[in-house]
C-alpha cells in the first residue's frame, strides 16, 4: 500500500491529514533502506572472505531476507529511495573492492569505474520501467516539493537565528505557501532542510559540523580494524550515504 491507504483503513483519515513516519512511501522506503545494509552485515563479510561460511544454510536465509528488502524498496516506488540504494551499493562495491585488490592500481581504477557503470545501467533501466519502477519525473510531486523548499527559506528569513523549533514547519506552512497544497503530505520532504529550518543558522551550522567530524572519525576506523570488521564498517557507510541521500529530497 505504497499510498497509505493502511492509514485510511486503521486510522479512518486520509494520509494527507496524518503524522509519522510511514504516511508516505518516501519513510517507507527509508526504512527498508536502512534494514537493506543492516541484513547484508549478517552473510556478506563471510560471502566476501570466508570459504568455509560462504553458502551454509544460515547465509541462504539472510541472503534471501536482503533479497525481499531490496525488492520492497522497488515497491514503495520512491524515486528518491531506489536512487538512493543505488548510490550505496556503488559505495559499497567501491569500498569491497578496495579490500578484494590489494594493489590500488589502474586494475583498481578500471574496476570501480565498470562498477559506477554498471550501477547506472541498472538505474537507467528501473527508471524506464513501468510496473516496480520510478515515477516520472516532472510531476506535480516535484513542483509541490520546490514550493515547500521555498516555503522554508522564506521561514528561514523570519526565524535566522532561532529556527521555528520542531514539528512548526506543518503548523505554518500554509502562512507561508503561495498556493494550496492541501492534498499532499504536510512535510517539507528535506529531513537536512527541515533540520536547519528547526535550529536556525547558528545551532544548524553546529549540528552539521558534528555531523562532518563524524564521518571523518568513521573514515579513520578504517586503518585499524580487521578485514571482516572493515566489511561491516563499509556497509555501514554504503547505508548511511544511501539513507542520507534520501534526507535531501
Amino acid at each position: 500500500w505504497q499510498k497509505g491507504e493502511y492509514i485510511g483503513l486503521l486510522a479512518g483519515v486520509s494520509r494527507f491529514a496524518s503524522f509519522g513516519p510511514f504516511t508516505s512511501r518516501n519513510h517507507g522506503s527509508q526504512f527498508l533502506l536502512a534494514s537493506f545494509f543492516i541484513s547484508l552485515c549478517l552473510w556478506l563479510p563471510h560471502f566476501l572472505l570466508d570459504v568455509k561460511r560462504r553458502l551454509p544454510y544460515k547465509n541462504i536465509w539472510f541472503f534471501t531476507f536482503s533479497l525481499i528488502l531490496f525488492i520492497g524498496i522497488f515497491f514503495t516506488h520512491s524515486r528518491g529511495g531506489v536512487i538512493a540504494l543505488m548510490l550505496g551499493l556503488f559505495v559499497l562495491s567501491f569500498l569491497c573492492l578496495g579490500f578484494l585488490i590489494k594493489k590500488k592500481s589502474i586494475k583498481f581504477i578500471f574496476i570501480a569505474l565498470i562498477t559506477f557503470i554498471f550501477t547506472c545501467l541498472i538505474l537507467f533501466v528501473v527508471q524506464n520501467g513501468t510496473t516496480i519502477g520510478l515515477r516520472q519525473f516532472g510531476t506535480f510531486s516535484d513542483q509541490a516539493r520546490r514550493l515547500l523548499y521555498g516555503a522554508a527559506f522564506d521561514m528561514l528569513k523570519d526565524f535566522p537565528l532561532t529556527g521555528v523549533g520542531f514539528d512548526a514547519f506543518s503548523g505554518a506552512i500554509d502562512a507561508y505557501l503561495k498556493v494550496s497544497l492541501k492534498a499532499f503530505p504536510r512535510y517539507l520532504h528535506s529531513d537536512w532542510l527541515e533540520l536547519l529550518l528547526s535550529f536556525g543558522y547558528i545551532y544548524g551550522t553546529i549540528i552539521f559540523a558534528w555531523i562532518g567530524v563524524f564521518i571523518y572519525k568513521i573514515i579513520c576506523l578504517f586503518r585499524d580494524l580487521e578485514p571482516k570488521k572493515q566489511v561491516r564498517l563499509a556497509i555501514f557507510c554504503a547505508g548511511l550515504t544511501g539513507f542520507c541521500f534520501t534526507g535531501v529530497i
